[in-house]
């Protein structure tokens, strides 16, 4: 098995994914970036979180996600506002309408579909989750040394 082979085609598809992504996006007005936040509060059923949980289900930093809630606020996409019960946490709101967020759902499923055309996706799914398990198993091991 070639190892570096695997790594630079995954590299590969997933900078490609993430190029025909915001190319799609942008004619919404969005980033990948921006969408994902989107996305992540719509499927919330109060339709908020916190800045932290942003933080940690986007995986970067807190300057990162502070400028990304910025200029998501001033285009109007979220409200931003502190909690009444921990004034140290910001929160995060939806306030995008449905339309928006349907585009955005229906391009990522035309885009998926495209790209898995004439592929097992029961299997791909099934090796993609294990990679994850192994990956996290490996993570885990090294952190317990």
């Amino acid at each position: 098995m070639d190892a570096r082979a695997i790594g630079r085609l995954m590299k590969q598809i997933s900078d490609k994914m993430e190029a025909t992504a915001n190319a799609d996006l942008k004619a919404l007005g969005l980033t990948l970036s921006q969408s994902r936040v989107l996305l992540y509060l719509d499927d919330r059923p109060e339709k908020w979180v916190t800045q932290r949980e942003l933080e940690h289900y986007l995986k970067v930093t807190h300057a990162t996600v502070h400028g990304l809630l910025q200029r998501m606020e001033a285009k109007g996409m979220i409200r931003l506002s502190t909690s009444p019960e921990d004034r140290r946490l910001r929160i995060v709101h939806l306030n995008t309408d449905n339309q928006t967020l349907a585009s955005v759902r229906t391009q990522q499923n035309d885009h998926m579909c495209k790209l898995t055309r004439g592929v097992d996706t029961q299997t791909l799914v099934l090796m993609l989750q294990q990679m994850l398990d192994n990956y996290d198993l490996y993570l885990s091991t090294e952190e317990s040394r």
